[in-house]
């Protein structure tokens, strides 16, 4: 009987430009998340008739939502580097929601930003984690 050979790691892979493809991959994919997330919350929030004190939570509940799948989806091909990689992708998605949110607001960044960008580092990096110590399951015949 033949041992089971582990097999060996694709070094062409690791190159930095897949390294910045799959961080954008994961940051095109937060943004998307945030939005899409803070869209079904506000629209819960105006069903329901939430009080003001809720919109805070909300938009933290969204942040860390999409700081975890940002970092899961720019760790997930490449299975290292979990927690500098899933830092790295936040800081795009955080980026973008912040210009979006200063044009539309006329203000600049308040303490529930640097909250929620405390939240979304914290996830991402809880994502990028999960995502490099994820493993596959061998399906047995």
């Amino acid at each position: 009987m033949q041992k089971n050979k582990k097999k060996k790691r694709n070094t062409q892979k690791s190159g930095s430009s897949n390294l910045i493809k799959t961080v954008l991959l994961g940051s095109a994919a937060g943004t998307v998340s945030f939005f899409a997330l803070s869209a079904i919350l506000a629209l819960l929030a105006y069903k329901q008739d939430f009080d003001e004190s809720y919109y805070t939570a909300l938009i933290l509940f969204a942040s860390g939502v999409s700081g975890f799948v940002s970092g899961f989806l720019a760790v997930a091909p490449i299975k290292r580097n979990g927690l500098v990689l899933g830092l790295a992708s936040v800081l795009p998605v955080f980026l973008i929601i912040i210009a979006v949110s200063s044009v539309v607001s006329r203000a600049g960044v308040g303490l529930y930003g640097w909250l929620s960008l405390a939240v979304m580092l914290l996830f991402g990096a809880l994502g990028g984690i999960v995502a490099a110590n994820k493993r596959k399951r061998v399906k047995l015949k």
